[in-house]
């Protein structure tokens, strides 16, 4: 059994791995032109939502009309300027900052949990 959960995580996060460099390698349509509400792939979904950090700047949640996203930061970024960033906390989500974003996340089930992680935020 714990090799079977070992293996569904490493699964997992591979996925998760794959889907950000195809986003990273701007193969898949996450730049300003696509409608953030519209579904991108079966991946990933480009979303606005109200970003809140926490008082330390180590975590932060996205919430949206349909879920709140949440995690702490690791994830891809693009600068007012747009250029990329492979990790670090985006300079426009601060300690204790409360904005909108537009940001990419994923869908990922392991034995019956979801959650979706986010994999990209857009300082724009």
């Amino acid at each position: 059994m714990r090799a079977r959960a070992s293996n569904a995580v490493g699964h997992m996060i591979a996925s998760i791995a794959f889907v950000t460099t195809l986003a990273a390698c701007g193969q898949l349509p996450v730049g300003p032109a696509v409608d953030p509400e519209q579904t991108q792939s079966p991946w990933v979904v480009v979303r606005e939502g109200r970003a809140d950090v926490n008082g330390d700047g180590t975590a932060l949640s996205i919430e949206t009309p349909e879920w709140t996203y949440g995690g702490s930061f690791g994830f891809e970024w693009i600068d007012a300027g747009g250029a990329r960033h492979d990790r670090g906390t985006p300079d426009c989500l601060p300690p204790g900052a409360s904005r909108m974003v537009r940001f990419a996340a994923t869908e990922v089930t392991v034995d019956g949990s979801t959650w979706r992680p986010i994999v990209l935020v857009d300082c724009r």
